[in-house]
């Protein structure tokens, strides 16, 4: 309420020339939660005001659970009702900041936790500001008993159930005894952990270029292991947040930075956090979508009437005619142009192949050699005419379905589906 009507007052009197709206979330957990709405309403309408309300439909749960859905909700609604010149104003004091600090602290965070809430920060597409951070608790009481304005008590502050509660109630009314003057020294810690996270990610600006491959949500592991592993794990924590991969937490980034950045080479190890996956492979590591939905169905092709074929969920296969140059290269030569009607399958285990001018090897082997990612050997398209195993694109062609020099064929190959992860809409 001091909020809104400082801001008020300040657009009357011309020093704001930007349109004020307000924004109500009803939780919907506290009994009272329509009253309050009521008394938001009846506060705007006299100001005049406009004001949007939201009701959320949380459920319920723990309480931890409950906080954490609720402002992750609220937060949800704030983004999807501003637009890219709106900034949204909140009403975060410096006691705010001190609790938060304390349980920042609490859980173990680092820098960029320590630096405490952002006086300004992006919010989607907009930007969000706190206005009233520099001011403690008590100033903005003292100003709404003077200027006689009316606001609400939550009676959930009272509860120490919550964390922040128990804070606020027990704990900093002890360290204000105690020590009258801990603000002001915490605002300089505060200041000194904005200033250091802002240094490390400078630095891990610096290093990602070093390490990225053309696919940003690739590494490349034997530029990244000559850093020190505080120098990596800061660079991996920037890169995770970059590409939008949900946090790893402290546990999760140490395992990344130990176990998998640390394997063998051949080791292919990995590491799911929510909806994505990281995984080692040669001395590459890949951030994947973890959930893949592919379909392994068999599919006809006949090469006379389409040469592209759509596989669901994994890719396309395409094929064009070529001349048979003398050497093979690097995908194995030419498919014969008379071939039949085909059939693309996918493996089942102990299949054989014997490209052209090549001994006979498991495909097992063969997946390995042609370097095929260990989560695209299961797609990888097989393509047999009747029961016999006559490409395999990227690999090659069988010995006695390729074509001599001279000769035209179809040079058949494999567009993979994107697995890298990208960040949910």
């Amino acid at each position: 309420m001091v909020l809104l009507i400082s801001l008020h007052q300040l657009c009357r009197e011309g020093e704001l020339d930007q349109k004020l709206r307000a924004i109500h979330i009803n939780h919907g957990i506290n009994p009272g939660a329509d009253d309050w709405q009521a008394f938001c309403e009846a506060s705007c309408r006299r100001l005049k005001v406009p004001l949007d309300t939201v009701q959320l439909e949380l459920g319920s749960m723990a309480i931890d659970n409950l906080e954490e859905r609720a402002r992750n909700a609220r937060y949800d609604e704030f983004e999807s009702r501003l637009g890219s010149d709106d900034c949204l104003l909140m009403g975060h004091h410096r006691d705010d900041q001190m609790e938060t600090l304390l349980l920042r602290l609490m859980r173990g965070s680092g820098p960029k936790g320590l630096a405490g809430i952002p006086i300004t920060r992006k919010l989607g597409n907009s930007k969000l500001l706190r206005p009233l951070l520099i001011f403690d608790r008590s100033a903005l009481r003292q100003y709404a008993l003077h200027k006689e304005i009316n606001w609400i008590e939550d009676d959930s502050n009272q509860s120490i159930d919550f964390d922040r509660n128990y804070l606020r109630l027990k704990i900093m009314p002890l360290l204000g005894n105690r020590w009258p003057g801990y603000r002001e020294s915490w605002d300089k810690s505060l200041q000194l952990s904005q200033e250091a996270e802002l240094l490390l990610t400078e630095l891990a600006e610096l290093d990602l270029e070093s390490v990225v491959t053309k696919d940003r949500q690739v590494i490349n592991l034997a530029a990244l292991t000559t850093l020190n592993e505080p120098r990596q794990r800061n660079l991996l924590r920037y890169w995770l947040t970059s590409i939008g991969f949900p946090s790893l937490g402290w546990q999760r980034l140490l395992k990344l930075s130990r176990e998998i950045i640390s394997a063998r080479p051949d080791s292919s190890a990995d590491l799911s956090c929510g909806d994505g996956k990281l995984q080692r492979y040669r001395e590459e590591l890949y951030a994947l979508k973890k959930t893949q939905l592919f379909n392994p169905e068999i599919q006809g092709w006949n090469l006379h009437h389409q040469l592209s074929l759509g596989l669901p969920g994994n890719g396309q296969l395409s094929a064009a005619l070529r001349v048979q140059d003398t050497k093979l290269g690097s995908q194995g030569g030419l498919l014969r142009a008379d071939i039949g009607e085909l059939t693309v399958c996918y493996r089942n285990g102990g299949e054989a192949f014997r490209p052209a001018k090549r001994p006979t090897k498991s495909l097992k082997s063969l997946l390995q050699e042609a370097g095929i990612a260990p989560w695209f050997r299961d797609r990888q398209p097989l393509i047999f005419l009747q029961d016999k195993l006559v490409c395999i694109p990227g690999i090659g062609v069988g010995e006695e379905f390729s074509v001599e020099a001279g000769e035209s064929g179809y040079k058949v190959s494999w567009k993979p589906p994107n697995l890298l992860y990208v960040k949910a809409e």
